[in-house]
């Protein structure tokens, strides 16, 4: 695997030209401080890929959580994360989790060019060939 251009706690993410593909870990956010601290870094290190690149958020290892608070905070954080990028392709494990973030990107009105997979290979395809993110 190679060293991503990007490594937090919470986030891991590789740029492999046009596509970047973010890893959500599973290390939980301890408080709302810390979930909006590591999305800011986060879009930040996005902001120079936006508008040129396609991106994939695989969310398979992050723990499920949905209490108000969190939901509310994500909520800000959810359509400011896939601003400006062509395509999106997000992950997950199970069908369960598949549709609880499509009702999120239907709420965020992300709906045509965001899509939700639970297959990896559909999820690069989807972004036209991305190939194995640590390869």
């Amino acid at each position: 695997m190679t060293t991503p251009d990007f490594d937090t706690a919470h986030y891991r993410a590789w740029v492999r030209d046009p596509h970047v593909w973010v890893e959500r870990s599973s290390v939980p956010f301890a408080t709302l401080a810390e979930l909006n601290s590591a999305n800011l870094k986060l879009r930040a290190f996005l902001d120079a890929y936006r508008r040129t690149h396609c991106m994939a958020i695989d969310l398979r290892g992050a723990r499920g959580r949905n209490d108000a608070e969190f939901e509310k905070a994500m909520a800000r954080h959810r359509p400011q994360l896939m601003k400006g990028f062509e395509r999106v392709s997000l992950l997950v494990e199970t069908a369960i989790g598949a549709m609880h973030v499509q009702r999120h990107v239907a709420a965020d009105g992300n709906a045509g060019r965001v899509r939700v997979f639970s297959d990896e290979a559909a999820a690069r395809q989807y972004l036209g060939g991305l190939s194995t993110a640590g390869a």
